[in-house]
């Protein structure tokens, strides 16, 4: 196993505060195969994540036909004022993925 610790911001007290008073703006991570034009979330196997120490499970389900469906982190409920930390731990490689973290509102609640 090898792991990538990755601070992803300073929330300020200020940012914190606007970030948890809209209930539909969360702070959006998430996984891609580096070949899709389109983003569509992917997590690669044997990967785990830890955001500032807590565990969070990774958003896979499946469909009627069996097929995972990979959905992105919402991860505001993970985050507090000041220094915050991803840490993303894997088994193999996973050089075919790129993580991306973005502002948006959460269209799943």
């Amino acid at each position: 196993s090898s792991g990538i610790n990755a601070e992803y911001g300073i929330l300020n007290k200020d940012m914190y505060q606007q970030l948890f008073s809209k209930p539909d703006m969360d702070i959006q991570f998430k996984c891609y195969h580096y070949s899709d034009k389109f983003m569509n979330t992917n997590w690669p196997h044997h990967v785990s994540v830890m955001i500032n120490n807590q565990n969070v499970p990774i958003p896979v389900t499946s469909n009627m036909q069996n097929q995972p469906i990979h959905q992105p982190m919402f991860i505001k409920r993970y985050c507090n004022p000041g220094r915050n930390v991803i840490t993303i731990t894997v088994r193999s490689c996973c050089c075919s993925h790129l993580f991306t973290l973005q502002l948006g509102l959460d269209a799943v609640r």
